[in-house]
């Protein structure tokens, strides 16, 4: 492989690794979802088998949300486009928006000029008529949207009613009935009409599971340290804020670390709490020698990765190694597979640990 080849195919890559690292969502009622991969310049999907089913025809593929995958293609004269697929491979949407995003309760936001953006139904037919200059993804049946090029945001209804606005520069999706917000330096949780909740200080959480999000109380360095703890709704601070890093719960349990913030990021320890505040798995997973790539990762589906100092495998929620470590990056199961990378190369696994779809 030549050096651009092998450049464009790290980036793309590294594209797909960063997409699933922050679109974690639950695998329930997503039976026979496909896998985007990458071969050659073009993208496809594979199904939980490793077998092709939509061949490699895409300029990009995204992984699947609430059973449909985001594509984009070249149209002759128009440039990219975005459109979708469903989970048989069907191309349902062609690709005709300019810009889009993936599905979420039933619908996706999608422009088809820049600054017009609207929410499609699963026919690709608009549900909410493009006004819009950002909007984002319906969570519990709400989304934010920026209706001008300033001013505040809106939180809407499934019709496109106006529910309440909030003078912020970020809203995160509602979460168990809240969201938090940003503005500047500040942070506060809201519901679903605005209506504050309480003061949240330094990193709030993006998810509220288990009622509960990482924050960071006194905003300050600690002896080189940055003091996370967690808070509920009424922001009460309910575990002590003791780790250097605190992760969203997911299944019942949160990724934490000590340590961490240490010169070369050396010594760092990380494992899991449930929702006391107990450690149900000890901190005793190192992190990982290749730069960037965490020493543990959320659990989804019942397992999670975590390494070993040397390689990443899968625990299992005892926090025994399930796949043992030989992965050089790994992130979380979405339905039957997880993707990795195993000797430089893209690959998806199953449950078992076995490569079922490895790239070039």
């Amino acid at each position: 492989m030549s050096k651009p080849a092998a450049l464009a195919g790290a980036v793309a890559l590294a594209g797909l690794l960063a997409v699933l690292a922050v679109t974690l969502k639950p695998a329930s009622g997503e039976a026979g979802r496909l896998y985007p991969v990458r071969v050659g310049a073009k993208w496809g999907y594979i199904d939980a088998s490793g077998q092709a089913v939509v061949p490699p025809k895409y300029d990009r593929a995204e992984p699947f949300s609430d059973g449909m995958g985001r594509v984009t293609a070249t149209v002759p004269g128009k440039g990219d486009r975005i459109g979708y697929v469903d989970s048989l491979g069907k191309e349902v949407i062609a690709p005709r928006f300019i810009m889009a995003g993936d599905f979420s309760e039933g619908v996706a936001q999608a422009a088809l000029q820049y600054g017009k953006f609207g929410y499609i139904d699963q026919r690709g037919q608009f549900a909410i008529e493009p006004q819009f200059n950002t909007a984002w993804p319906f969570s519990e049946g709400v989304a934010t949207v920026l209706p001008g090029k300033a001013g505040a945001l809106r939180i809407i209804d499934r019709a496109g009613g106006t529910l309440a606005s909030v003078e912020a520069d970020r809203v995160t999706p509602m979460r168990n009935g809240v969201a938090c917000v940003y503005r500047g330096n500040a942070s506060w949780s809201i519901d679903a009409k605005a209506r504050k909740l309480a003061d949240v200080r330094g990193a709030c959480g993006e998810q509220f599971g288990s009622g509960l999000i990482p924050v960071w109380p006194d905003a300050v360095w600690t002896r080189g340290r940055r003091n996370l703890g967690y808070a509920d709704r009424a922001g009460k601070v309910v575990i002590a804020p003791k780790y250097d890093q605190a992760d969203d719960f997911h299944e019942g349990l949160a990724a934490v670390g000590s340590g961490i913030w240490t010169p070369g990021g050396k010594g760092g320890k990380w494992g899991y709490i449930d929702p006391t505040g107990r450690e149900a798995i000890p901190l005793r997973f190192p992190d990982p020698p290749a730069p960037g790539v965490r020493g543990i990762g959320p659990f989804s589906e019942g397992l999670a990765w975590a390494g070993d100092g040397k390689k990443i495998g899968y625990i299992d929620r005892s926090g025994k190694f399930a796949i043992p470590p030989r992965f050089e990056d790994a992130h979380p199961f979405q339905g039957e597979l997880a993707l990795v990378v195993v000797g430089g190369k893209q690959a998806y696994i199953n449950r078992t640990g076995k490569v079922v779809w490895q790239g070039e």
